[in-house]
């Protein structure tokens, strides 16, 4: 009888001890997280407001699979809004999750394409940017080749932003 008190209470302070080092160590994941992903402290439209002040502009985004993905971003424009728009960098910022980015290639309207060998990981909040040594314009399509990290937190998103040149 004397042993079974023991081994009950012994079982109830190794339960206790599980349950708040569970809570600890959620609390200090979902810290560490937020200040990956918020780490001047500042909110999403803060982020959205930095990215117009520095002329990105958004192209388009796409939601990426946990198994090895290749999605397709297509840039639909007329020609006229092709005339005013040149990028000199791309960049490549994950979101709801980490991104592993194998390959990125670029379509233009006359058929030339433009392979840029990655093999880097995004991680959530953070950005890839590809220099497009020089200027470019009339992109017609984004391919990329990517994998999200198999997460509990769910699939990632992948927003594309293209920086515009100075002289746009």
């Amino acid at each position: 009888m004397y042993l079974r008190s023991i081994a009950a209470a012994l079982a109830s302070a190794l339960l206790f001890a599980a349950v708040s080092a569970t809570n600890a160590d959620a609390q200090r994941r979902d810290r560490d997280s937020d200040r990956r992903f918020d780490r001047d402290g500042r909110g999403d439209r803060d982020d959205e407001a930095r990215r117009r002040e520095r002329r990105w502009e958004l192209l388009g985004e796409k939601r990426v699979g946990f198994l090895v993905d290749r999605d397709v971003i297509r840039l639909r424009q007329g020609e006229d809004w092709y005339r005013e728009r040149r990028y000199r960098t791309l960049h490549f910022v994950a979101d709801g999750n980490d991104v592993y980015m194998i390959r990125i290639r670029l379509v233009y309207l006359n058929g030339h394409s433009e392979e840029f060998p990655v093999e880097k990981a995004i991680r959530q909040g953070e950005e890839l940017p590809i220099d497009l040594r020089g200027e470019r314009g009339y992109i017609g399509r984004i391919e990329m080749t990517y994998r999200a990290r198999p997460d509990f937190r769910g699939a990632a998103v992948i927003k594309v932003y293209g920086e515009r040149s100075r002289r746009d």
